[in-house]
């Protein structure tokens, strides 16, 4: 029975263990790319060029886009167009949304309060998708100290069931 105990309790606490070094790696990850931006910005004194009204090129981080002061590359992780791989099938992206209440359920794809417009308040965040819900709302609760998945620095929301993580790096005017 104590050995039956003791297993329970050191499972627990690996698991928990566990937990925590994803949470770490994935908040380091993000805060990397987050530098990477600030460095482009300050070497360029502008941001990456939009791809699209949300999203940032990425490209520009590792290719030279031409603007004086450029002193990349900036990041070694392999970046397709807009996205960036934090390995062979986890990538996140840079885009330019509002810093209203949004998140969770709200659905990106629809715009609304969420795209930036002129006049709006608005930051660079980056992401990371396909994130376990667990893991996600325990990246909120390091990063802002509680869970609020649609206020902070850290924003959730999910499509097909899993959350995408967004961090904010920069606030923008």
């Amino acid at each position: 029975a104590i050995f039956g105990a003791l297993s329970v309790i050191s499972g627990a606490a690996l698991y928990s263990a566990i937990k925590q070094v994803k949470v770490t790696k994935i908040i380091v990850q993000m805060q990397e790319i987050g530098k990477a931006v600030e460095s482009y910005y300050l070497d360029t004194g502008e941001l990456m060029s939009l791809a699209n009204p949300t999203k940032y090129s990425a490209i520009d981080l590792k290719d030279n886009p031409s603007l004086n002061g450029w002193r990349g590359p900036y990041l070694s992780n392999r970046i397709v167009s807009t996205k960036i791989y934090y390995n062979s099938d986890v990538y996140g992206t840079i885009s330019l949304w509002e810093n209203g209440e949004w998140g969770v359920d709200t659905p990106i794809s629809a715009g609304g309060d969420l795209y930036c417009d002129a006049g709006d308040d608005c930051a660079v965040w980056v992401s990371t998708y396909y994130v376990d819900r667990e893991i996600a709302e325990a990246i909120d609760i390091r990063v802002d100290g509680s869970k609020d998945l649609k206020n902070g620095n850290v924003r959730i929301y999910k499509t097909d069931d899993i959350p995408h993580v967004w961090l904010k790096i920069m606030d923008v005017k």
